[in-house]
């Protein structure tokens, strides 16, 4: 595992060895535990008790990319995660072109499809 891949890029609450949070089919990613505890208060409370949180590395999340998943960042989290992948050569979009006039916080969901912005508000 190279320097780069162990690089924190945010957190994501577990369940079990093989579930953790997604949010609109993807696995949620934020760039701080108590933004994601907040975010787990917020929208799905009766989880918050379960939860781990757990520190997500850039090379978990390439690897995870690898075979399909979809990763959706707080715009922390997509910050650290676009300066590394560019870093390494992936075809991610510049996030300040992506997010199209969009004010207020957004959500980058990174997938198959390219990245997308959404509104938090769409994300719930």
């Amino acid at each position: 595992m190279s320097a780069i891949d162990k690089k924190v890029i945010g957190y994501i609450a577990s369940y079990s060895r093989t579930q953790v949070l997604f949010v609109r089919d993807a696995c949620l990613v934020m760039g701080s535990e108590k933004k994601l505890l907040q975010h787990i208060s917020k929208n799905v409370p009766e989880r918050k008790a379960n939860a781990t949180l757990k520190k997500n590395r850039f090379g978990e999340i390439v690897r995870s990319m690898s075979y399909g998943e979809k990763i959706i960042f707080d715009e922390e989290a997509f910050n650290r995660f676009y300066t590394l992948g560019k870093q390494i050569g992936l075809p991610i979009a510049d996030p300040s072109s992506e997010k199209n006039g969009k004010s207020g916080p957004v959500f980058y969901l990174l997938g198959n499809d390219g990245l997308i912005t959404m509104p938090v508000e769409q994300t719930v």
